[in-house]
């Protein structure tokens, strides 16, 4: 994990997100990219007293690079590193989300680590690549 954000919807009715950046490592001979990576390891909960209060999947923010958006699919070779995002529509603006992680997808339980909502920041276009 190399930084987490917060930001708001690009519209008024969009929900926030929440957004992990991070890099990953193939140190396997198993063919994998970036979002199936996250995807096996990592679910992000946000307290809720009626569900598990797992949280929905979201979209980029804007100013997500194209780096990010090419390599986020490409299959990492053995060795190879590859630097990708990851957004979770939050449930709440108030309330701490818990990310869980786990040995592969159904594997056991590894940890988890809680984050406070920080500031709020607007998507605004990115105009580069990062």
């Amino acid at each position: 994990m190399t930084k987490v954000s917060f930001y708001n919807g690009l519209t008024a009715d969009d929900k926030k997100l929440i957004v992990f950046d991070y890099e990953i490592t193939n140190k396997t001979n198993k063919q994998i990219d970036a979002i199936a990576g996250w995807q096996a390891v990592f679910k992000a909960y946000q307290s809720n007293p009626n569900t598990a209060g797992e949280l929905t999947v979201g979209a980029l923010p804007a100013d997500t690079s194209e780096q990010i958006l090419n390599d986020q699919t490409q299959t990492i070779k053995k060795g190879g590193t590859v630097h990708c995002r990851a957004a979770y529509e939050l449930a709440s603006d108030t309330k701490n989300v818990t990310l869980k992680a786990y040995k592969g997808d159904g594997g056991r339980y590894l940890g988890k680590h809680v984050y406070k909502i920080g500031t709020f920041q607007d998507q605004e276009f990115d105009v580069g690549v990062n």
